[in-house]
């Protein structure tokens, strides 16, 4: 993704891991390496967990277009433009979302993007004012709640269920 959308490789771990929100921008004016692939474990409100592999070259998943790493895509950041997924394997915005959970993050000043409107994505609207920072821990727990409704239903295999005591 570049520097310009919303969330990228630039920001994604702080925005995961911490619910913390950075523009990219200022990361990479920092002399933040744009990081490649990161993994993010998370740990679900039941217990469960999952380990994520978030990448922005989500084409090098496998030469074959239908390879079984498909199968294990969890989410997707949007931005806007149907040509972020130039090339994906199913052939329609509306099959991506039936098999990917969708998400367009854009600040609350901005216009919301058009064609995102008719797309089955979450929108999640941030505040560009540091003194509202905490909306983001809210947000993104919101995020982390959407996604797990998402793979409970759609995508179990990528849920570690918590191990269960043994009963006496």
């Amino acid at each position: 993704a570049a520097v310009t959308a919303m969330v990228n490789m630039w920001n994604v771990r702080e925005l995961l891991e911490q619910a913390k929100f950075t523009p990219a921008l200022e990361k990479k004016q920092e002399g933040k390496p744009k990081e490649t692939g990161i993994k993010v474990r998370h740990t679900f409100e039941d217990g469960s967990t999952a380990t994520f592999i978030v990448t922005d070259s989500p084409l090098k998943l496998g030469a074959d277009k239908m390879g079984a790493q498909w199968g294990n895509v969890a989410a997707v950041f949007v931005q806007g433009q149907a040509w972020q997924f130039k090339d994906w394997p199913m052939k329609s915005v509306v099959e991506i979302f039936e098999q990917i959970a969708g998400y367009y993050i854009r600040f609350a000043d901005e216009v919301p993007n058009q064609t995102v409107k008719a797309w089955a994505c979450t929108k999640l609207v941030f505040s560009k004012q540091r003194t509202k920072a905490h909306e983001v821990g809210v947000l993104m727990a919101s995020f982390w709640v959407s996604l797990h409704t998402f793979l409970t239903k759609n995508k179990p295999h990528l849920l570690q269920k918590p191990p269960s005591s043994a009963m006496a």
